[in-house]
């Protein structure tokens, strides 16, 4: 039985960057769709759903009976990662939060921190600041993809520990590795990026202050769009 019950766009294209064989934890899973899609395309050998609310957590252990798959998928009631085997799993995915709360949930559990587990992250807002959160703590932005949801874009972030701790300018916190990206949709966003800069610098420069930051908002939206329009 393989209907269509994973229908955001989202959540498939988080599947389509995961490996066959792959051992995945779905933090936040709420209704579990994602790795029971997984584990039934036989693309995950093994997952496991995992919420911090109870209700969300019941609607996934109902998905996973449903189809059968209680020999692939466990549901878990944790608080983030705690508590996982860390040592067994290879994609962690944490999806449809804040991106402020993503960095949170890392920052938690600091045994995550280890070059053979991959990272899928998928903000809903707040890129900028989780960026900025991956860089100061040793994570690398290997790729970056957007996505269109309804009239939404949001980036798909894929990442790796590697321990190295930098700096970022401004304009990777802003756009990340969606420039490198040849999707449409990337484009879409880098362009929605820049307009939301420009209209933030707009209105410092209306206001008798904070005239550096509306001049470094304008100049960003200004180099962000000569990418969209250029390419890097």
């Amino acid at each position: 039985m393989k209907d269509d019950f994973l229908t955001d766009p989202r959540l498939l294209m988080l599947a389509q960057k995961i490996p066959k064989g792959a051992v995945v934890a779905d933090i936040g899973t709420d209704h579990g769709y994602l790795v029971c899609y997984l584990a039934e395309r036989g693309i995950a050998s093994y997952a496991y759903a995992c919420d911090i609310g109870e209700k969300p957590l019941e609607k996934a252990h109902r998905l996973i009976q449903s189809r059968g798959l209680e020999n692939m998928v466990e549901a878990r009631l944790t608080n983030g990662l705690q508590g996982l085997p860390l040592d067994r799993i290879t994609h962690v995915v944490i999806a449809g939060m804040g991106g402020e709360l993503i960095a949170d949930i890392l920052e938690a559990c600091p045994d995550i921190r280890r070059g053979e587990i991959s990272f899928l992250l998928q903000p809903m807002t707040k890129a900028e600041r989780l960026r900025r959160w991956l860089c100061q703590n040793g994570y690398e932005l290997t790729s970056e993809e957007a996505v269109a949801a309804g009239k939404f874009l949001y980036t798909v972030m894929e990442v790796a520990y590697t321990g190295r701790i930098w700096e970022p300018e401004p304009l990777f916190l802003w756009t990340g590795r969606l420039p490198e990206s040849r999707s449409p949709h990337s484009k879409a966003l880098l362009c929605r990026i820049a307009t939301r800069l420009r209209r933030a610098g707009e209105g410092l420069s209306a206001s008798s202050k904070g005239q550096t930051s509306a001049r470094e908002y304008l100049a960003l939206a200004a180099e962000i769009e000569r990418i969209e329009r250029e390419g890097i």
